[in-house]
């Protein structure tokens, strides 16, 4: 029997997160704008050479055994939101050989910064449920970075989540940007006009490709296969990510604290 316009009205369907349901507390962000995104999103996805990952290596550790989420004291200003990361990348050419059992490498890395599903241990949200009820009016992603040494091209973007039962509303692929030593803001604006009502599952990513002859490193390229021959790793600071409106200096007024600070766009 063919099942038909019944079949998919039985399919699930996603419903965005409200207090009137009743939805959890870390899915309904409070207003106004600014919205500081590590309030409710998680930098839990590591995707592509996800073992070249570091997140905060050579920081001190807190009591609570995280790294130090002031990236060592070297925040981009001094009103600066949330946390501040350090991220290093390995950066191995993909077919380069990462560990004793013999994988591979992709040759990329990424990381996004989710929402959760509730369960018994709150794990990363890919679309089954809800994404955060984010403040309205907000138009662009606002954050700092720097490079360890400079020359580290990064990407950064939002959004991800598309044809699940739940998706990101807005979803701004990652533009690459090449970083300075010094703190440097930068925005991600958002599809003219574009609601995000119905919720946010990935609310910021950054995303960087092998890079040859990388930052830092006075090498020859990688070869395939060998591991030893890749370029020095790719060490970056992300610092103060928010959802802002088009009111809002979004961070610009900070580099009056952060001598050496300019603005760059994401786009």
């Amino acid at each position: 029997m063919d099942g038909g316009a019944d079949a998919d009205a039985m399919e699930p369907t996603c419903t965005p997160a409200s207090a009137d349901a009743g939805s959890p507390s870390y899915l309904l962000a409070p207003g106004p704008l600014p919205f500081v995104v590590d309030t409710h999103f998680f930098a839990s996805e590591w995707e592509g050479d996800n073992s070249e990952i570091q997140l905060g290596a050579g920081l001190a550790e807190t009591d609570a055994g995280k790294a130090d989420e002031t990236c060592g004291g070297d925040r981009s200003s001094a009103s600066a939101q949330g946390n501040c990361y350090k991220w290093t990348y390995g950066n191995v050419p993909a077919g380069a050989v990462i560990n004793d059992a013999g994988a591979t490498a992709k040759g990329y890395a990424a990381v996004e910064y989710q929402s959760l599903v509730a369960s018994g241990n709150y794990p990363a949200n890919f679309g089954t449920a809800p994404g955060v009820v984010i403040p309205p009016g907000a138009t662009m992603v606002s954050f700092w970075a720097r490079g360890a040494v400079g020359g580290e091209v990064v990407g950064f973007g939002v959004g991800q989540i598309s044809n699940a039962m739940c998706n990101d509303a807005i979803i701004v692929a990652p533009a690459n940007q090449t970083l300075t030593t010094a703190w440097t803001h930068y925005t991600i604006e958002f599809p003219v006009g574009q609601s995000y009502a119905s919720g946010q599952i990935i609310g910021f990513s950054w995303s960087a490709a092998y890079q040859a002859n990388g930052p830092g490193d006075g090498g020859s390229d990688a070869t395939a296969g060998d591991a030893s021959a890749a370029s020095s790793p790719i060490t970056f600071f992300i610092d103060s990510i928010e959802w802002v409106g088009p009111t809002s200096d979004a961070g610009v007024a900070d580099a009056a604290n952060d001598t050496g600070s300019n603005d760059a766009s994401g786009q």
